[in-house]
């Protein structure tokens, strides 16, 4: 597919979409590391499909437009938190969770 050159519009939507999408896999894979359901794992197998096509589909617009370089990926960061710690701990009592040594 010939890309025609993009609009600043464009370009801003692809890139805010290519850095969003790449957060969104660390996010999906950290839940996904964390839940204890087995269908809530289901779901976020099928999510975390969905936002790595998403930011191939937004790289690959980006690359074959040409005219910019592509944004810097959203990269993993190792966990301050523990696995002890999950979201409702932290939310019903925020200064009490386990930070890692």
């Amino acid at each position: 597919m010939e890309i025609r050159k993009l609009t600043p519009a464009e370009t801003s939507n692809l890139w805010s979409s290519y850095v969003t999408n790449t957060m969104g896999i660390f996010v999906t894979r950290h839940f996904m590391a964390t839940t204890q359901s087995q269908d809530l794992l289901k779901m976020l197998k099928l999510a975390e499909e969905m936002v790595i096509k998403e930011a191939e589909q937004s790289k690959l617009f980006l690359t074959e437009a040409g005219q910019h370089p592509l944004p810097s990926p959203f990269k993993s960061l190792p966990s301050v938190l523990t696995k002890e710690a999950t979201l409702f701990s932290v939310i019903w009592n925020p200064c009490n969770y386990t930070i890692k040594s």
